[in-house]
């Protein structure tokens, strides 16, 4: 649609310009001006302003005269295709920008369809979630039955997100969103929840990615466990653990962390 706007207005455009360039050329017959050659490439080349400075400083030696009234014209029509053209440019990008503050998966949103065809996610207990759903109510799990649900202080956003227990009502936040925070969350591959004390030194971190400029971290303890960030974790209907198609993670296993990256931890 925007496409179709903007060429219909250049075209529009363009066909203004020459009945602008038209109505000065008629129109120094009328004005007293020698530079007829000089007004009409101006206004070829310039356009509206041109044709406006002709219009208004250069003074008339015939009051009847068919230019005015073409330059007159063809300026009223310069405004009325402008404002339908910023009307038909903006209107469809707000619907659009309303359209995108709705929740819906993207497109590397590991997610699966229902009986009427509608993208769905699942939780690690079978539970579907529509988009809406997913990022508003979405629930995780714990080993003891407790489940959480991600959320954030309105005044700071993702930059301070927690889990709050539902059985509970207690708040946990999480380290990784850069404040102040007690915890540390992840998602073993079980796909449980768990949360640890922050710098605990019961888990390491490991870099997987091929990137240099693009870290992607596994952590892991000494019993044989994976850890991932639960932004990275989605669940299959049977509530495995799965990643993103092209995720590092898929092809990654306890046994390809190195020996030495196991010397962290306090064995005592």
């Amino acid at each position: 649609m925007i496409y179709v706007s903007i060429a219909v207005t250049a075209v529009l455009l363009i066909a203004l310009r020459v009945l602008l360039t038209v109505g000065v050329k008629k129109e120094c017959d009328c004005r007293e001006t020698d530079s007829k050659a000089l007004w009409t490439v101006l206004t070829a080349v310039i356009g509206f302003i041109s044709a406006l400075t002709f219009a208004c400083f250069v003074p008339k030696k015939d009051k009847r005269s068919k230019g005015s009234a073409l330059i007159l014209a063809s300026i009223i029509a310069l405004i009325i295709s402008t404002a339908l053209f910023i009307g038909l440019v903006t209107v469809p990008a707000y619907i659009n920008m309303d359209n995108d503050s709705e929740p819906r998966f993207y497109s590397d949103d590991v997610t699966y369809k229902d009986e009427n065809g509608d993208k769905i996610v699942y939780d690690k207990m079978g539970n579907t979630y529509t988009a809406e759903e997913y990022y508003n109510s979405f629930k995780w799990y714990d080993e003891k039955g407790n489940s959480y649900i991600q959320a954030y202080d309105e005044a700071n956003g993702y930059d301070n997100h927690y889990f709050q227990c539902v059985e509970t009502g207690e708040k946990y936040y999480d380290s990784g969103s850069g404040w102040d925070s007690d915890y540390s969350i992840y998602i073993n591959d079980k796909g449980y929840l768990c949360i640890f004390e922050y710098l605990t030194d019961e888990l390491s971190i490991y870099d997987i990615g091929d990137d240099p400029m693009y870290c992607v971290y596994v952590y892991f303890d000494n019993k044989g466990s994976l850890y991932y960030s639960p932004n990275d974790v989605y669940f299959d209907e049977n509530g495995n653990v799965v990643f993103q198609k092209h995720s590092p993670y898929n092809d990654f296993k306890y046994s390809d962390i190195p020996q030495e990256e196991f010397e962290i931890f306090d064995m005592n």
